[in-house]
């Protein structure tokens, strides 16, 4: 199962952190996982790129992390 865990400072949303693997399908061949980290490069690209914050990445094989750098 994936898990997505919002990560705040007060009322502000400042990252979050995804992990476990949906079970949808074997590792490599899962179209749910596929989208998820899809999901999660889009919001990399809109934060660094679109919104000109620095966020800092983190990608393992089962768990990728977004943490919004200070000041956001």
């Amino acid at each position: 199962m994936t898990t997505v865990t919002f990560h705040t400072e007060g009322r502000r949303i400042c990252g979050f952190t995804v992990q476990g693997h949906s079970g949808y399908a074997s590792e490599g061949e899962d179209i749910v996982c596929a989208a998820i980290t899809s999901a999660v490069r889009l919001t990399e690209c809109a934060v660094n790129d679109v919104l000109g914050l620095e966020a800092s990445v983190k990608v393992k094989q089962s768990d990728a992390s977004i943490t919004l750098k200070r000041p956001f």
